[in-house]
């Protein structure tokens, strides 16, 4: 690569199942973008093998983390393989999912990332206090109390009997907690098991404001070295939290001085028709959603006849 010409692009694919989906989305990335250099991080614990038969620049990257949702295990994936864009040259790093489709001419975005002003582009917003006065809202939704304490995770019991007893002794104290900041606390983790925590846990760093965002971002190379480089006490905070998959690099990014952080997404996903079934998955009704979100890609791409849909998205692309 001369001197005058930019650092290409990294897509950094985070898969974990359907391997020859993820291999059309990395051929279909560089199509695109044939210049860019698309990593995969694939989930040491999936069952299928990773994706096989990838094209010149496109790679699985060595370090394979156990993933799961929910916990630090996500975001340890993540900065895997954002450290991989950096030791490969990249400049901007853009992170996708293995069930996302490109939903615009890459090359037309990439111009208009680098010509942005910004060193990270992401959908975030300061966390939200929600305590439910009433016990009708999941302890979750606090998301100061999700950031702010020290959360363990333990297994919901295999056999139906036992599951059903404490899930209705969770509910009731999850009710308790969810009026009163008290703890011990303990919530039934979205049907994945209870989180405990004994304790709060104050932030360690003075004046930092935490985020929420989505989890899919595009970071130069500013942001990037902040990522990787982040305080080891907030790391260590950010460990025993919940979801910090939609926290740390947001508020990383937002608490380094100097960083200019625009609020823009990089993937569109039907938020609005989350109610349907499966969750997320794209349909027809979604495409002039997407094509007007501005984002690069689209998600989730689905099963059998529901995974046509890439085709509709191609034919965005082509018709812009």
């Amino acid at each position: 690569m001369s001197s005058d010409q930019p650092a290409p692009f990294a897509y950094l694919v985070l898969g974990h199942r359907r391997p020859a989906q993820v291999s059309r989305l990395v051929r279909r990335v560089l199509e695109l973008s044939p210049g860019a250099t698309v990593l995969v991080h694939w989930d040491a614990s999936s069952q299928e093998p990773p994706p096989a038969d990838l094209p010149d620049g496109a790679t699985v990257i060595g370090h394979r983390v156990r993933t799961r949702w929910g916990d630090w295990s996500l975001v340890e994936a993540t900065l895997a393989l954002l450290s991989a864009g950096q030791r490969a040259g990249c400049g901007w790093s853009v992170l996708v999912s293995g069930e996302d489709w490109p939903v615009r001419d890459l090359t037309e975005f990439e111009h208009e990332v680098r010509t942005s002003g910004a060193d990270a582009l992401l959908r975030s917003r300061p966390v939200e206090r929600s305590r439910s006065e009433d016990g009708d809202h999941p302890l979750a939704w606090d998301e100061t109390r999700r950031y702010g304490a020290r959360w363990t995770m333990l297994p919901r019991p295999r056999l139906a009997v036992p599951a059903r007893v404490l899930d209705a002794v969770v509910r009731r104290l999850e009710r308790r907690a969810g009026r009163h900041e008290r703890y011990p606390a303990v919530m039934n983790f979205w049907g994945r098991g209870y989180a405990v925590a004994l304790r709060d846990a104050p932030f360690p760093v003075p004046g930092w404001t935490l985020h929420k965002g989505e989890q899919w971002m595009a970071l130069g190379p500013a942001a990037r070295t902040a990522a990787l480089d982040a305080p080891r006490a907030v790391v260590r905070h950010f460990t025993r939290t919940l979801v910090p998959d939609e926290s740390f690099l947001h508020s990383v990014v937002h608490n380094t001085t100097g960083l200019r952080v625009k609020d823009r997404p990089t993937t569109y996903a039907p938020w609005e028709r989350f109610d349907r079934r499966p969750h997320l998955v794209l349909r027809p009704e979604d495409l002039e959603s997407a094509r007007g979100s501005g984002a690069a890609f689209a998600r989730k791409v689905g099963d059998g006849p529901l995974g046509a849909i890439t085709e509709d998205l191609d034919r965005l692309v082509g018709s812009r």
